[in-house]
């Protein structure tokens, strides 16, 4: 998986992570509750578009997302550390998320 973090983050979607993800066809944006959870507060696909998901996605437990954020802060996103984290979640929010655009842009196994 391609992944890469954003240094400046777009104006039109404030986020406190923002992910560019296989060479730009996907962008995930995260935030942070205030129990410092992580939560995907949007994504959007090639193809299928945008879907805000901040109501409904579950949030990290506090231990990965205490792992979600150093990782991001160091810049390490591109680790198969910080990959597994994220696949995982995107697992766990299928039902936010619909499953064909993950598979079809290889961000989770066909599940």
């Amino acid at each position: 998986m391609q992944i890469r973090q954003f240094d400046e983050m777009p104006t039109s979607r404030p986020s406190r992570y923002c992910l560019g993800l296989q060479n730009d066809s996907v962008f995930a944006d995260f935030n942070v509750d205030a129990e410092g959870r992580i939560y995907l507060q949007r994504i959007s696909f090639d193809g299928w578009g945008c879907y805000g998901t901040a109501d409904e996605s579950t949030r990290m437990s506090s231990d990965r997302s205490k792992r979600f954020i150093q990782l991001a802060e160091l810049n390490k996103v591109e680790t198969e550390e910080f990959e597994a984290l994220f696949t995982e979640y995107l697992i766990a929010n299928i039902g936010v998320i619909r499953k064909e655009p993950l598979i079809q842009h290889r961000l989770i196994p066909n599940v």
